[in-house]
């Protein structure tokens, strides 16, 4: 065994009079062993294997109970009556025929405790919301805003939607969800709605994206027939408790939720082992391999490997080759796993030789962003992917007798993982809920919510990617799981009692202060080594854990300016060091963009809130990108704490009178004709027709590769968002060989930068600025959307002059003539806004009017022919009847290669960004190679 096998090994607890012993049995020579074990030789040499073998399976036990958690819930110490309350704005259905009766049990207790309760009807649209929550809150100090999500289905998206529309009426007041039945206490206790676990999911990533305006979650009874006096008793102090926010109202009082550790205690569990047919669902899904080589070990003799209908089976078929290689049948079968009748004929199709015995649902869909800006119908898909088809599959298999019901749940459900994931642990709670909910009716069920797994890929560019997900989990303090030891910890968990289990490996020292930097959590307080990171004396009960990294700064406004910038700016390099994962603020140059320094969009929230949590500001979603370095967002946060209204938020744009008007232009059909307003009006802005000194801004270097491989210049869409920041997780995921740098478009940064006057000028500046730069090497030009188009005609231009790109690659272009604008302008102008609400890129008149221009300087654009490799990447269609035909028009010449990518367009640079840039790794090796030869 090498040494530094030996290292990674977990320790096992040992006292020191044994630690001679062991230390001579992982040695292995006998001759060690002898001298603290007197034997003969010959006994030694017996024994030493068994010992060692012990010694092993120890170690591995050591490390799996160190990876298992489950949520518990403990009794709260609570004030003897709950003082009465302020204004309160109650968001519920609308409905028309009698009131839920539980519904109507919880506003009859409000409205005698509560001085007014304002009752506002839901709506799945977060601008109507908004507006009622405006009207509703006018004239009144709400002092929290209650949604009541009851019944056995209630409406995630629209919790969406809630916690959308809370952010845009800009309340102050804290959001509380409350369900009934989301959630099981013990085993006495059955959870009766496994979908409201799903706005638990969604509430525990709320709480980190809006840690300054988040109330908490409290789950009622699901009984039937409502205990009024048991909500009179206990709802009030659930909404006016401090350092709760995830309770459970039950008869034996108020519960909170902590995390615990979950050791297997009953070494003699009886182990599960699969027979007749086990169904794994995702089977092209990295996970699914390791899996079903496992399955065929324990003793499984047929796999049924489902993959979806659009998916490609080869990696399945690969699997399924391995698996009759090792002496089993494995049969490939496309389903729509949301298709009851399509899921019903799957499993009609079992033989009787060998019935359904197990299922291990796998299959799922990662879509990450702020929930601020997440589209209500990529939230839908999410949850549909895995919590609705797990939905489908139990309800298919209740009289099937299985042996075990397998659910691949995710800790973020658990935890809230992190900002970004709220869709991703909304779908995982609903699993994990299911689970508990199939064990009270008295059938098997198990839900593991993984920490992510250490898959290898069988290319390199998978393997490349592997390496750096591996890396930034690291970073983050979630160190991937070995798939072995995984699967050891999957058949124990089948094995136990518990319906539902976290199986993660945490570096609690950086994991916990990314959670609770910007707002404590007593979901930690039951775990030591969470406990022991807390600095400080003894908190109260209920305080939660609170990190250190965000520490409180001083009273800021009594500071000299000097000291006041100063310190921010410390402020500012620390957190952000915290957030990249640098061991301190040194690492960051006050002078570097976040953009060139590694952030992205769920990044720059992370920093946001911590800043907020650090001074006390109520800061605005685009802050970090408005200060665009350190030391300029220092200066803004100084300008803030000194400035009129001292820490009150500061708008994220300007009063707009375009903006406004783009959403009457989408709802309306009218994008075509606002768009010439947009560039009509441009017409009135000052422009440029030569190529002189600056007339682009700055380029970001994004990345800066070692200098292998060639420079990679990214070319931004035209719409109002564009800017560097839409590459920035795309860079991330590039193989380090390349720099890659992307440029901003003159004329969206103010109205005194000037715009195009036509194409030309654009192509000559740009074109220019990518020969200057990459000094003579090869270069590769990229582009997304209508940035595609420009990086054609950048690499046409350079071709004229005798400067031979070493390849283009567009992703998702397409011309904009022949009607686009007509046909699909309104989804792509829905599209662009939907990811405005919370993001880093104002909406304002500037970008507005210098989109119409672009727009217009484009609209004629016909691509000529290039030399270049070309590769077209093309991503599925993000609304009805745009196919991929669309994409590429007869008057545009043919790619070398196109690809189809994963997610739609506009996910394509965002949650699929780390796929795309495989992709665009794979095919840029294989075409730089060839050059090379």
């Amino acid at each position: 065994m090498t040494a530094a096998a030996q290292q990674e090994r977990p320790a096992v607890p040992e006292g020191a009079a044994d630690a001679p012993l062991w230390r001579a049995v992982d040695s292995g020579d006998v001759t060690e062993l002898a001298s603290v074990l007197p034997a003969p030789d010959a006994a030694l040499r017996e024994v030493l294997p068994a010992l060692a073998s012990w010694r092993e399976r120890a170690r591995r036990r050591a490390r799996i109970d160190s990876w298992r958690y489950a949520a518990a819930w403990h009794s709260v110490s609570v004030p003897p009556a709950a003082a009465a309350s302020g204004d309160w704005l109650v968001v519920a259905a609308d409905r028309r025929a009698t009131e839920d009766a539980t519904e109507a049990a919880v506003l009859e207790v409000l409205g005698q405790w509560a001085s007014r309760v304002v009752r506002v009807p839901a709506d799945p649209d977060r601008r109507v919301l908004a507006e009622r929550l405006r009207e509703a809150a006018a004239g009144l100090e709400p002092v929290g805003v209650l949604s009541l999500s009851l019944g056995p289905e209630p409406d995630a998206p629209g919790a969406l939607a809630l916690i959308q529309a809370h952010d845009d009426a800009g309340l102050t007041a804290p959001l509380w969800l409350l369900t009934s039945g989301a959630v099981t206490t013990s085993d006495s206790d059955p959870l009766t709605a496994p979908a409201a676990a799903r706005i638990w999911g969604t509430g525990r990533v709320a709480a980190l994206e809006h840690p300054g305006t988040w109330g908490g979650l409290i789950d009622l009874p699901g009984d039937a027939a409502p205990d009024r006096g048991l909500l009179r008793t206990w709802l009030p102090r659930a909404l006016t408790l401090t350092g709760e926010d995830q309770l459970a109202v039950r008869r034996a009082g108020l519960l909170a939720c902590r995390l615990t550790h979950a050791p297997v205690r009953d070494t003699a569990v009886t182990p599960w082992q699969p027979s007749g047919t086990v169904l794994i669902t995702g089977a092209d899904h990295p996970t699914a391999a390791p899996l079903a080589r496992r399955l065929v070990r324990e003793g499984a003799r047929r796999l049924l490997l489902v993959v979806p209908p659009q998916a490609d089976p080869a990696a399945a078929t690969v699997l399924a080759t391995e698996v009759t290689s090792l002496g089993a049948e494995a049969e490939v079968e496309p389903c729509d796993l949301g298709d009851r009748a399509a899921v019903a004929r799957l499993l009609d199709g079992t033989p009787p030789a060998a019935p359904l015995d197990s299922v291990f649902h796998v299959a799922e869909l990662l879509e990450e962003g702020p929930l601020a800006t997440f589209p209500a119908e990529r939230f839908q898909q999410v949850l549909e992917a895995k919590a609705g088809t797990a939905q489908v599959l139990h309800e298919a298999t209740l009289d099937r007798g299985l042996s075990a019901f397998v659910l691949f749940s995710s800790f973020s459900a658990t935890l809230g993982g992190g900002v970004g994931l709220g869709a991703f642990a909304a779908a995982n709670a609903h699993l994990d809920a299911l689970a508990a909910h199939r064990r009270s009716l008295g059938l098997p069920a198990t839900s593991v919510g993984w920490g992510g797994w250490a898959n290898e890929g069988s290319t390199d560019a998978e393997r490349e990617f592997e390496r750096s997900r591996r890396e930034r989990l690291a970073q983050r303090g979630l160190p991937a799981l070995d798939p072995d030891l995984a699967l050891d910890a999957l058949l124990e968990c089948v094995s136990l009692p518990e319906g539902a289990l976290v199986v993660v490996d945490v570096d609690w020292e950086r994991y916990l202060p990314r959670l609770t930097a910007a707002r404590p959590n007593a979901l930690f307080d039951a775990l030591p080594q969470a406990r022991a990171l807390v600095a400080g004396p003894e908190r109260a009960p209920g305080a939660g854990v609170a990190a250190s990294a965000a520490t409180r700064l001083p009273d800021l406004a009594g500071l000299a300016p000097e000291q006041r910038r100063d310190l921010l700016l410390a402020a500012v390099r620390a957190e952000c060091a915290a957030v990249l994962g640098h061991p301190s603020g040194d690492a960051v140059a006050a002078e570097r963009a976040f953009l060139e320094l590694g952030m992205d969009s769920l990044t720059t929230l992370e920093l946001r809130n911590r800043l907020g949590a650090a001074t006390g500001l109520r800061l605005a979603p685009d802050v970090v990108l408005r200060g665009r370095t350190p030391e300029g967002l220092a200066a803004l946060l100084a300008d803030e704490v000194t400035g009129p209204g001292g820490g009150a938020e500061t708008p994220s744009s300007p009063p707009t009178l375009y903006g406004s008007m783009l959403r009457a232009a989408v709802d309306r059909g009218r994008v075509p004709q606002f768009v010439e307003l947009l560039a009509d009006t441009a017409d009135f802005r000052s422009s440029f027709r030569t190529p002189e000194p600056d007339v682009l801004p700055e380029p970001v270097e994004l990345v800066r590769g070692t200098g292998e491989g060639p420079g990679i210049f990214c070319f931004p869409t035209v719409l109002a968002s564009s800017g560097p920041v839409q590459y920035a997780r795309l860079a991330a995921a590039l193989p380090g060989e390349h720099s890659v740098t992307a440029f901003a478009l003159p004329g969206y940064q103010d109205d005194g930068m000037r715009l195009p006057a036509d194409l030309g000028a654009l192509v000559e500046a740009a074109a220019t600025a990518v020969r200057d730069r990459s000094a003579g090497a090869p270069a590769v030009l990229l582009g997304y959307s209508s940035g595609g188009l420009l990086a054609q005609a950048v690499a046409e231009r350079l071709e004229d002059w005798g400067v031979h790109p070493a390849a283009l690659v567009l992703i998702d272009s397409q011309v904009l003539g022949d009607g686009l604008l007509d046909r699909l302008g309104a989804e792509l102008m829905a599209g662009m806004t939907a990811r405005l609400g919370g993001a880093a890129t104002r909406l304002d008149d500037v970008r507005l009017t210098a989109m119409g221009r672009y727009l217009r300087l484009l609209a004629d654009y016909t691509p000529g022919a290039v030399k270049a490799p070309t590769l077209l990447g093309v991503a599925g269609s993000p609304v009805p009847g745009w196919t991929p035909e669309h994409r590429w028009q007869a008057s545009w010449p043919r790619p070398h290669e196109r690809v189809d990518l994963s997610g739609d367009h506009f996910s394509v640079m965002e949650d699929h960004a780390e796929p795309t840039a495989s992709a665009v790794a794979t095919w840029l090796g294989h075409v730089l190679s060839e050059g090379e030869r």
